[in-house]
């Protein structure tokens, strides 16, 4: 299975040829960066232009991203021959019947039986409750009743086997799974800023320019700062794997985006989420973005939906409020976290050193 939704065609050879017809307009042959902003606002005006003629989208090959029932029953045969007695590469039949779960309708046949192979699939590997869980969305999507009877005998084996390893438990006969050990700082966290410890500085030089500093002396090991970040991006070829949004791995049990091809999600809680911040701007472009270009580009695409979450989708505020903002004020460890508003955290994304001056207009 190709996990990677990039093509050969990539953009980057679109945007090198878009760049060579660009460079012999702008000042210096695009040699040079203007502090006067000249360069960009040209360069701005001549994309327009260039954006709407037929080479650049014909190069593109833009399209809709729209469920299949062919490509959700090809998806779904590919996954059964994975999981023929005689073969039983589990892991590629999961992901082949997610693929199947991503092309397929809502209440399709094609997605109920996807549910059902992948819960014969979680039986086999001793993973009931997944197993379970499986034939309940199974039947949410309108399980043909010609094979109910499948259902019910796998869903009676797995209570079952459920149940045979409850009293296996009792007996004290199954050795419990080591539990994670969780993160926590090594030194007292910053009052205001309780994600990093309190010996954390910001500063800045002629030589580092902003950077951070200890006031302590730290060991190899020392863990001081624990962060959950601003946005995350799940990359292409776990797609299949783990949760869109919250990024865990939970490829038994997936349930995919109803808008695109693309997304799967752990939980109806999760899906929710991730369409009232950064999907409902990506659904209709996200596969083309992954096919043309590479993580960089969709990441950068994901900071921008993101960013117009953090001001309530309104995107005139945010534009008002970055235009004002003053950069070099912007310190977040002097940042009252505790009480912050969400375009207060992103205030300390957007303040972040873009090194524009070490990169050439290209």
């Amino acid at each position: 299975m190709s996990d990677r939704l990039e093509e050969e065609f990539g953009g980057w050879e679109l945007f090198d040829a878009l760049w060579s017809k660009l460079r012999s307009e702008l000042p210096g042959n695009g040699e040079t960066r203007d502090k006067t902003g000249t360069t960009d606002k040209l360069l701005e005006q001549l994309l327009e232009k260039e954006w709407d003629t037929p080479w650049v989208r014909d190069s593109m090959k833009l399209s809709q991203d729209v469920k299949s029932q062919e490509k959700a029953n090809a998806a779904r045969a590919k996954g059964n021959s994975y999981f023929h007695p005689k073969v039983k590469r589990y892991i590629e039949a999961v992901k082949h019947y997610n693929e199947c779960l991503c092309y397929s309708e809502p209440a399709s046949e094609a997605r109920a039986l996807a549910y059902a192979n992948r819960s014969a699939v979680c039986y086999d590997l001793h993973r009931y409750e997944e197993c379970l869980e499986n034939i309940r969305l199974a039947r949410a999507a309108n399980y043909p009743e010609r094979l109910a009877d499948k259902l019910v005998k796998r869903e009676l084996a797995a209570k079952q086997a459920l149940a045979d390893q409850a009293t296996a438990a009792e007996a004290g006969n199954v050795t419990k799974p080591a539990q994670r050990r969780s993160l926590a700082l090594t030194y007292k966290a910053n009052g205001k800023v309780p994600q990093v410890a309190d010996c954390l500085e910001l500063a800045e030089s002629k030589q580092f320019g902003r950077h951070v500093i200890t006031n302590r002396d730290l060991k190899a090991g020392d863990i001081v700062a624990h962060e959950k970040p601003t946005h995350t991006l799940l990359v292409d070829i776990y797609r299949h794997v783990r949760c869109d949004y919250c990024l865990k791995d939970r490829m038994y049990t997936l349930m995919p985006c109803e808008g695109c091809t693309v997304a799967m999600y752990c939980s109806e809680e999760c899906r929710k989420q991730a369409q009232l911040t950064y999907h409902r701007y990506e659904c209709p472009i996200l596969r083309d973005m992954w096919r043309i270009f590479t993580k960089i580009p969709v990441m950068a695409m994901r900071t921008v939906t993101m960013a117009i979450t953090f001001f309530d989708h309104n995107v005139d505020e945010m534009l008002l409020h970055l235009g004002t903002l003053d950069e070099a004020t912007v310190n977040p460890l002097a940042m009252d976290w505790t009480v912050a508003k969400r375009r207060d955290i992103y205030d300390t994304v957007h303040a972040l050193a873009t090194n524009d001056h070490v990169r050439d207009c290209k």
